[in-house]
Formats: structure tokens, C-alpha cells, sequence
């Protein structure tokens, strides 16, 4: 049985994934630990720290791909982490990270785990499948 605090953390991610999807930016601060720290590999996520990386990474992604859909397929929670299988579809339709739209639907597959304190994200770790870079620089003969 999932305790109150369990319950409120899988809300936040959920509610995180909703707003993520309708494009809000601004709510990084009502989601994420002011020295919030990311362990995943991502060079969107790469391009600052904290907070400040997060509103980029968020900026950056919705720039390139405006009709992002995540669906989140699995959700676990346990203390003070949430576990999370999450599927997402974009259609790469503005520049990002120096490459001008192609029109190619992506799709992402990720795990990720996340840390919760007082309410907010303070970690993040995350492992996905093929990145939307490297979809993006796929051929069509690959």
C-alpha cells in the first residue's frame, strides 16, 4: 500500500508530464528543487545546470517539437523516488541544437528515476533508447 507521500510524488511527475506536453515553461519552479541535479545523459539537458538547465532543456525541446505527447506507461513510487516508463511522440517541426526542422516523427522511450524532496524534483536519473538526435541524423537508407 502507497503512503500519502507516495502518492502526492507519482502526482507530481504526472502532473509534470501534463504540463510538459501543454508547452508551460514557466512551471519549472513549481516542479523541480532550486539545485535540482540531472544525471542523464542528455545534450539537451546538458546545455546548463540546476534549474536553469531544466527551463532550457524545456524551451529547447518545444522550439523543435511542438506536438510532443508523452504517455507514461508504467509508474512506481517507493519513499522519496518515483520510477517512471515513459513513451513520448514528436514531430521535429523547428530548429534545435543547430538543426533546422526535418519534418521526422520521433520517439522516445525512457526509464527514469526521480528523487523527491519537499515536494519538488531534486534528482533525476534517466535511460532511454535511441535519442532524438540521433533520430534526427538517421538517413532514410539506415
Amino acid at each position: 500500500m502507497k503512503s500519502e507521500t507516495e502518492r502526492k510524488n507519482i502526482e507530481l511527475i504526472e502532473r509534470l508530464v501534463q504540463q510538459s506536453d501543454a508547452g508551460n515553461v514557466p512551471a519549472a519552479e513549481e516542479f523541480y528543487t532550486n539545485d535540482y541535479r540531472d544525471h542523464a545523459p542528455s545534450p539537451i539537458r546538458a546545455t546548463a545546470g540546476g534549474i536553469e538547465g531544466v527551463r532550457r532543456a524545456f524551451e529547447i525541446s518545444r522550439s523543435g517539437f511542438a506536438d510532443t505527447k508523452h504517455e507514461i506507461k508504467d509508474i512506481f513510487a517507493d519513499g522519496d523516488r518515483v520510477v517512471a516508463r515513459i513513451y513520448a511522440e514528436a514531430t521535429h517541426t523547428g530548429e534545435m541544437l543547430g538543426i533546422a526542422a526535418t519534418g521526422k516523427r520521433v520517439v522516445l522511450e525512457a526509464i527514469a528515476i526521480y528523487r523527491i524532496e519537499s515536494g519538488k524534483i531534486a534528482e533525476r536519473w534517466c535511460y532511454s533508447g535511441k535519442g532524438i538526435l540521433d533520430q534526427l541524423n538517421e538517413t532514410d537508407d539506415q
